[in-house]
C-alpha cells in the first residue's frame, strides 16, 4: 500500500529544508511524532529512533540529499514501510511531497487488501495532509519572522 501528499509553500527551499532535513525540527510539525534521534551523521545506514503516537520505532536513513530529500525505512513485526519526504523549489515556492509505502508478508494481511486501500486516505493521507499543513505554517511563518 502506498500513498504521497505534496503542498506548495510559499518560502525558498532553504526555509523549508530547515524544517525538514533537520531532523531534531520534525516534532515541530510533524503529526504524533516525538523523542526523535539520529545515531550518527545524517546519511545513509544511520539509525533514527523516535516515539511515532507512543509507540517506539527505528528506522534506518536509506536516502539523504542535502535541500532535495531524506528517505527511511522501518521493520515491524509484520511489516515494513518506507517514507520520503522530497523538497522541490520552484522560485519562490518550495513543493514539498510525502511518501509513504507499508509491505506486509503476513496471512492476514492479503484478505485485509482490499479494505486497507481503502482505508489508506484516512489511515496514511489524513496524518500526511496534517503534517504537511503545520510544516506550511511553521515554514511561512519562519519566513515572517525573519522578514520582520
Amino acid at each position: 500500500m502506498q500513498h504521497s501528499e505534496t503542498i506548495a509553500i510559499d518560502t525558498p527551499v532553504s526555509s523549508v529544508w530547515n524544517l525538514v532535513g533537520n531532523p531534531a525540527n520534525w516534532s515541530r510539525w510533524m503529526d504524533g511524532l516525538t523523542d526523535l534521534r539520529v545515531e550518527g551523521d545524517l546519511a545513509p545506514g544511520s539509525p533514527v529512533s523516535y516515539n511515532w503516537r507512543g509507540k517506539p520505532r527505528r528506522s534506518t536513513i536509506t536516502r539523504y540529499v542535502h535541500d532535495q530529500e531524506i528517505a527511511l525505512k522501518g521493520e515491524e513485526p509484520n511489516y515494513s514501510y518506507s517514507e520520503s519526504i522530497t523538497v522541490r523549489g520552484m522560485g519562490s515556492t518550495t513543493n514539498v511531497s510525502m511518501e509513504m509505502s507499508i509491505e506486509s508478508s503476513a496471512w492476514w494481511a492479503m484478505p485485509l487488501a482490499p479494505v486497507a486501500f481503502a482505508f489508506k486516505k484516512l489511515f496514511l493521507g489524513m496524518p500526511m495532509r496534517k503534517s504537511l499543513k503545520a510544516l506550511k505554517s511553521e515554514a511561512e511563518g519562519v519566513q515572517l519572522q525573519q522578514a520582520a
